[in-house]
């Protein structure tokens, strides 16, 4: 998904090729005599998508580890519209069980938001870097 690669099968997998291809200069291209693309292109690509998944995930955590950007990043979900209001709804209703269970779908929400927050931060930094390199 972080690569931009939607879907399943063959299709996706020869996208995700493609996309490594692009991106890695020295790829390694597997082909049949016949010049057909072997599956084990397809696997070493599938491996690629593999390494840069687990590379962002563990930058996100790296980002996670910050507390101080986790708190601001909470408090900014916490301010917007929709789940002000469901926060209202969960102090209306306490001590209800009600109020219990809007109040894990709000922290669901909340953490929600603070994912997508983090992911869009290190899009960008990532594509400042790539500017710089380039």
């Amino acid at each position: 998904l972080h690569l931009g690669v939607r879907g399943l099968g063959p299709a996706a997998r020869k996208e995700t090729f493609d996309l490594a291809v692009s991106e890695v200069a020295d790829f390694p291209v597997v082909r049949h005599r016949s010049g057909v693309l072997a599956d084990d292109s397809l696997l070493m690509s599938d491996a690629w998508a593999t390494a840069r998944y687990a590379q962002r995930m563990a930058l996100v955590a790296h980002k996670r580890e910050d507390q101080q950007l986790l708190a601001k990043m909470r408090k900014e979900a916490l301010a917007s519209k929709q789940l002000k209001k469901i926060s209202e709804v969960v102090a209306e209703l306490h001590p209800r069980r009600e109020s219990k269970e809007l109040s894990d779908v709000l922290e669901t929400r909340v953490n929600k938001m603070v994912e997508e927050k983090l992911n869009r931060l290190l899009d960008e930094e990532l594509k400042k870097a790539k500017e710089q390199g380039a």
